[in-house]
């Protein structure tokens, strides 16, 4: 108890400055810190979970479900297709910070094959949830990820991601230096931040919750199948409801982005 104490006393002096509500760019060491401290236990318990998967030895060995995507062609209107389209979209080619949550530090500087192919497979069930949700890369849309992710496994450095977000969004709503310009007011009251922040998370959370563990899946067998009867098998029901009714609240942290970009 002392020791989970101390590090955590530990995070917070070190980077209690990146935890100001006007902190946008949070920066790589503080994710990785956070990731490496709060989740390692629980990401060591998957990789072992991971290694017992059948389907494990085979992107042990060989290609990642990624690469596999990315080296096939596949027929108009199938999951393979669709996806591929998706990943190769310069909007969804970025670098996302979040698709870290699951990884830890290395033991060694030459990490094995297995937490190697854990890493990948880690990195398109992230970029999957995005797919198959509709959830952009912007902050919300990280956090909705986040939020569905926690109903397959928890961790502990996702709920505090969310939390912080919460507070944000909570700022946002009542702070009037928050308020972005050229949105009508009672269109503002009507979609306000937090409100739709907390729906989204919910929502994300049960979606999650009702789906199978995308960690699990073994996508090489969906690839050429149409991509609603994807969707069906994997227990995906429909686009979120309240994610395109947050267009205004989103608006709210690309405004704030934008100041703190500027040095306003």
């Amino acid at each position: 108890m002392i020791s989970y104490l101390k590090e955590r006393w530990r995070l917070f002096r070190k980077y209690k400055q990146f935890l100001s509500i006007d902190f946008y760019n949070v920066p790589l060491e503080l994710v990785y810190d956070f990731i490496n401290t709060l989740d390692r236990n629980t990401t060591m318990s998957r990789v072992r979970k991971f290694k017992k998967w059948p389907v494990s030895k085979r992107l042990i060995k060989g290609e990642s479900f990624h690469q596999m995507i990315m080296d096939r062609e596949f027929e108009p209107g199938t999951f393979g297709d669709e996806f591929k389209k998706w990943t190769i979209k310069q909007e969804n080619a970025a670098v996302d910070l979040f698709k870290i949550s699951v990884e830890v530090a290395p033991r060694s500087k030459n990490p094995s094959k297995l937490f190697e192919a854990f890493q990948r497979q880690s990195m398109i069930q992230h970029d999957l949830m995005h797919f198959f949700n509709g959830y952009d890369t912007g902050t919300q849309g990280e956090v909705a990820v986040l939020s569905f992710h926690l109903g397959h496994e928890w961790k502990e450095s996702w709920a505090f991601f969310i939390l912080i977000g919460a507070w944000s969004s909570l700022m946002f709503s009542i702070l009037p230096s928050k308020y972005p310009k050229g949105v009508p007011f009672l269109l503002w009251l009507r979609y306000i931040p937090i409100w739709y922040y907390i729906k989204i998370c919910i929502e994300a959370y049960r979606r999650g919750k009702n789906s199978f563990d995308f960690f699990f899946v073994d996508w090489e067998d969906k690839f050429n199948k149409p991509l609603e009867e994807v969707k069906a098998e994997i227990g995906i029901k429909g686009p979120p409801k309240y994610w395109d009714k947050t267009r205004y609240s989103r608006v709210a942290w690309k405004y704030n982005a934008r100041k703190r970009t500027r040095g306003h």
